[in-house]
């Protein structure tokens, strides 16, 4: 009820048997435009392409039909990828794109997370024009095994991390310049793709 606000959370992986997950620290810069100098330091320089590309890789984690276990990427991982081809390829990684056609991932997910994307993109552009979200993410989650029976569940993306919110007239433009540099890089490997 209005009178006792309240929030819910949900498990977007329940509906996966193996969900392959990612998570993308989306905007120009990860810290409030309030917070003090040193901290502002600390957050460019944890991955200084973040103002360049608008997204920055905080983790992964991808099956491996091959092994029945799960390849894992960390921070450091994310904060490696110094070029727009560094990034592709760790995408690439994650749609199991990277050489092993065992573990190739069919189109039509790659479709539908563009097509979400494209669905936030879209509010940010015509919707928002008083909130940023400073550190905020885009969490991805498709179905990691093929023969799965839950393979037809379409993919999830979720805008996701709130806690820095803000209130600024113009809207979030960092946010969606990284929306854009991560659907361009999308469309880069799906050109590529049968």
């Amino acid at each position: 009820s209005l009178s006792h606000p309240h929030l819910i959370l949900g498990n977007i992986t329940s509906n996966f048997r193996h969900p392959n997950i990612i998570d993308i620290k989306m905007g120009t810069q990860a810290y409030e435009p309030a917070a003090p100098e040193s901290k502002q330091r600390r957050e460019i320089q944890k991955y200084t392409k973040q103002e360049e590309f608008g997204l920055r890789i905080v983790g992964m984690r991808v099956y491996d039909k091959v092994t029945d276990d799960y390849i894992c990427k960390k921070k450091s991982f994310g904060t490696s990828l110094m070029t727009k081809d560094q990034v592709i390829g760790a995408l690439q990684m994650f749609f199991c794109l990277d050489g092993d056609s065992s573990k190739t991932v069919c189109a039509f997910e790659i479709d539908g997370i563009m097509r979400k994307l494209t669905h936030i993109k879209d509010w940010f552009e015509n919707s928002n024009s008083e909130i940023a979200f400073y550190a905020g993410s885009i969490l991805i989650v498709y179905e990691g095994d093929a023969a799965s029976s839950t393979a037809s569940e379409p993919p999830a993306v979720k805008m996701i991390d709130f806690a820095h919110v803000c209130r600024k007239q113009g809207g979030d433009e960092g946010y969606l310049k990284g929306i854009n540099t991560l659907l361009d890089m999308l469309h880069d490997i799906r050109n590529t793709m049968p």
